[in-house]
């Protein structure tokens, strides 16, 4: 959801969707039950390794962003960097 928004409503969303992710990224961890889910193939999914998937899959669309959107584009490329350097836990 939040990826959408990021691609498909510039301004105000956007930026307030990019520093959403860039707050979980490397900090959110899902509470004890809830760190995996099934998909509507019956695929047990991790939820952080699907949070990562979907970040990498924007990765085009994130460095439109940042060449395009002066706005967003210091929170794009934030996000590029964090996600270059993979999920590192800060606490």
């Amino acid at each position: 959801m939040l990826l959408e928004i990021v691609t498909e409503h510039p301004g105000l969303p956007r930026q307030t969707a990019l520093c959403v992710l860039l707050d979980w990224w490397g900090c959110f961890q899902p509470e004890p039950g809830y760190e995996s889910f099934t998909d509507h193939e019956g695929e047990t999914i991790d939820v952080i390794t699907a949070i990562v998937a979907r970040v990498e899959q924007a990765v085009g669309t994130l460095k439109t962003i940042a060449e395009q959107d002066s706005n967003a584009r210091g929170l794009a490329r934030e996000l590029l960097r964090a996600q270059s350097q993979g999920w590192a836990l800060t606490e």
